[in-house]
């Protein structure tokens, strides 16, 4: 209910804030306690690719040797991680995930629905503080990854 209600999302903003984070386009350099971490939440160990890399997108095109998610963003410092993907399935949905860590342990996260375009910090920023109070506008009555 925390990440439902966005009760932890205030702390995360208020990090952004002070982060220098520039996001890339590469799943390379993903801190091993976080690629742990969101693989214990999926299935498939988080598949992911990277952007125009072959993923599996909708419905009809479903292939199990290839990734369920496709990158859009990521970006880390020592202490917070943010990673931004598509999943497909009847249509597209854009995820943003953050996550506060040390070097061996995740602290906090939160996780929520996100759009195109979110190609900075600042973007992803301006997007959390101008949808955070919306309801279900960052995140439906699920969390998922």
């Amino acid at each position: 209910m925390i990440i439902l209600e966005n009760k932890n999302l205030d702390a995360f903003i208020l990090d952004l804030k002070k982060s220098h984070i520039i996001l890339d386009k590469s799943i390379k350099g993903v801190p091993p306690v976080v690629k742990d971490f969101l693989a214990s939440f999926s299935k498939d160990e988080f598949s992911i690719t990277d952007p125009g890399k072959d993923w599996n997108c909708c419905d009809g095109s479903w292939d199990e040797h290839l990734p369920r998610r496709q990158l859009i963003s990521v970006g880390a410092d020592s202490k917070l991680f943010i990673i931004t993907y598509k999943t497909g399935g009847i249509g597209v949905v854009t995820h943003l995930i953050l996550i506060r860590y040390n070097n061996d342990k995740i602290i906090d996260f939160w996780a929520g629905i996100g759009r195109d375009g979110l190609k900075t910090t600042a973007d992803i920023l301006k997007y959390l503080v101008a949808n955070k109070n919306k309801h279900w506008k960052l995140n439906t009555n699920i969390i998922s990854v």
